[in-house]
């Protein structure tokens, strides 16, 4: 099926890169590749994530209007963890005791001018 020569020729350069490979993984240079590239992998993530922070932080001091500033989502982790902690707003009209159209209309009111 397949001509010697080409199958010794295969051997010959599967030989020759095996050989390559063991001598890289014997001379200690995988160790410093590997430091190297989790260095590389590092640095990339702490320039993005300083960045990120530095962009947001100049945002924050040019000073933003108030309707946009709470209205924005917050760039800081620990803000949402405290709203996900206190837990869901009570209405003020639980015990109010009213026709439902007219709360209805009360609590779009109320949403429409809450920041105005």
């Amino acid at each position: 099926m397949c001509c010697p020569q080409m199958r010794e020729a295969i051997q010959v350069a599967l030989a020759g890169i095996g050989a390559g490979f063991q001598a890289f993984l014997s001379s200690g240079q995988v160790v410093q590749a590997i430091v190297a590239l989790f260095a590389v992998f590092v640095l990339y993530y702490l320039a993005r994530e300083g960045m990120r922070f530095l962009i947001g932080e100049i945002q924050r001091r040019i000073g933003q209007p108030s309707l946009v500033r709470e209205s924005s989502r917050s760039s800081r982790g620990c803000c949402s963890l405290r709203k996900l902690c206190r837990g869901k707003k009570k209405s003020a009209f639980n015990d109010v005791i009213m026709n439902p159209k007219l709360q209805e209309r009360i609590r779009r009111m109320a949403t429409s001018t809450r920041y105005t």
